[in-house]
């Protein structure tokens, strides 16, 4: 909405005001213009009405240029709301959101049908549909809300980078699909026997440059074994990328699967696979930015961390060919 609050703030006041001087200008009528030669009092109120058009001429001209947001490079209500539809989600999906960010994608597959079969819900409406056994997907940064209000045990996994899939079953054994232009490492490295990595895969980050990583595990028992974290890690020709601003290292580390979140499911009958999205930012584009990746899986000890699994995982030219022309 261009003008925000103008309308619905502003504006009510300016007949308010033409109401305040109704009875000043009622007063002058009957009392002073009465009493005047008809010339003066013509002249008089021409003055009258001149000075109230100029005032309104000139309120109009401070207050639409400030309350008019066209065009203004500080406006990015839009921005990331774009980025969160710009990966195709499964049709008929219920999304949730953060108050600015439900009402951006509101607005984009409402108004601007894009996606427009995505839909909109609340935390009550989102437990109506979770206890339908239908899937609700959530923004990374409104999980922890979300599933605060949630009052049914759920199991989560991670969709991409931007999205988690909430569901009341247990994730599915296998691997889902993933876009052409991503390129899958078939891999399965044992890392502790609770803890197995049986696939990656990687694509062009929707803000460039960037790489979307989608790591998947699997847990014999369903548990995430205690004190083991992850860290993922850009790497060109072997070495790991450096942030020239900050001079650290380009990393992403979690203490367990999904931004933390994963929930153990001690219960589980089966081997649990989840999927665990992250989005790694580069200093500069691909190629020269990086030509693989370097998964750690660390412990906490008393004297600091201790690797357990350094894997290195390439990146293929179909990933360095997708992206588009910097």
């Amino acid at each position: 909405y261009r003008f925000g609050n103008w309308f619905q703030v502003i504006l009510p006041a300016y007949p308010l005001v033409l109401l305040g001087i109704a009875p000043i200008y009622r007063w002058l009528r009957d009392n002073w213009f009465r009493d005047r030669p008809s010339t003066q009092a013509h002249l008089a109120r021409i003055a009258f009405t001149a000075v109230l058009i100029v005032a309104i001429i000139w309120r109009v001209d401070q207050s639409l240029p400030r309350a008019n947001s066209r065009h203004h490079p500080e406006d990015t209500a839009f921005a990331r709301a774009s980025i969160l539809l710009s990966q195709p989600l499964p049709q008929n999906t219920s999304l949730f959101a953060a108050v600015d960010d439900a009402l951006a994608l509101t607005y984009l597959t409402e108004i601007w049908g894009i996606q427009p079969h995505l839909k909109m819900v609340s935390s009550n409406e989102a437990n109506t549909i979770l206890a339908q056994g239908d899937p609700v997907y959530t923004v990374i940064d409104a999980a922890p809300a979300l599933l605060a209000e949630l009052s049914l045990p759920t199991t989560l996994d991670g969709f991409n980078p931007d999205w988690i899939k909430i569901s009341t079953v247990e994730p599915a054994n296998s691997t889902a699909a993933v876009e052409t232009t991503s390129i899958t490492s078939a891999i399965r490295y044992t890392i502790t026997p609770d803890l197995l990595l049986i696939n990656a895969t990687a694509q062009p980050a929707p803000i460039h440059p960037g790489i979307d990583v989608r790591l998947t595990w699997q847990l014999p028992t369903g548990i995430w074994p205690a004190n083991l974290a992850i860290s993922l890690r850009p790497t060109y020709q072997g070495a790991q990328l450096i942030d020239p601003q900050s001079g650290q290292t380009i990393q992403q580390d979690r203490p367990r699967p999904i931004y933390g979140l994963w929930p153990d499911m001690p219960n589980a009958t089966s081997p649990v696979t989840i999927h665990d999205a992250y989005r790694l930012p580069l200093t500069e584009p691909l190629p020269h930015g990086a030509d693989g990746i370097l998964l750690i899986v660390y412990a906490k000890t008393e004297n600091g961390f201790t690797n357990i699994a350094e894997i290195p995982l390439a990146l293929s030219d179909i990933l360095i060919n997708s992206l588009p022309p910097q």
